[in-house]
């Protein structure tokens, strides 16, 4: 029999056991939904073990039409279980459900879109020295991506840049 987790604001997620419910709600206390995107939901979250707040990205994997963003995101939580870098988001772990992938990240303010938007509504767009700390940040990451790990980010765009806090790009 189906169990919903009881958290109202985040979107039906329906474990095989109460056994699984309860192993969610030993880890995480829900704070908010962060975004939505093509593998799944990002929310934050504290970690109960030890109060700190995360990002976790949670896939379906009972829905058919996920199977590839699965395979995608096993695959992505491997390669970041292998990268460590100032400007590479951190991944602390991996918990697998009967229907769920959920993948615990560093948790960051905004991303570099989100950042800039925000930046203008309130009428101070990022300086020039301000975008080339940012770009200085972002390039310093991809470096270490190709040359020290031949990893080559297929999917690089402001929406997948993270700003940890002011000026800080993750």
């Amino acid at each position: 029999m189906m169990q919903k987790l009881k958290v109202a604001e985040i979107p039906a997620m329906e474990f095989i056991s109460a056994d699984e419910v309860l192993k969610f709600n030993q880890i995480y206390s829900f704070i908010k939904v962060m975004g939505y995107g093509g593998f799944g939901i990002v929310v934050a979250a504290k970690e109960l073990r030890t109060g700190m707040n995360l990002a976790l990205k949670i896939v379906d994997k009972s829905d058919s039409n996920t199977a590839h963003h699965v395979r995608m995101l096993k695959h992505e939580a491997e390669i970041l279980e292998e990268l460590n870098h100032e400007n590479i988001i951190t991944i602390y772990n991996v918990t697998h459900y009967t229907n769920y992938i959920v993948m615990a990240l560093k948790l960051t303010k905004e991303n570099l879109m989100d950042y800039v938007t925000r930046m203008r509504k309130q009428g101070k767009p990022p300086s020039e020295e301000d975008c080339a700390k940012i770009m200085t940040g972002l390039f310093r990451g991809i470096a270490y991506l190709h040359d020290e790990k031949n990893i080559i980010h297929r999917d690089l765009k402001p929406g997948n840049a993270l700003v940890g806090s002011y000026k800080d790009l993750t």
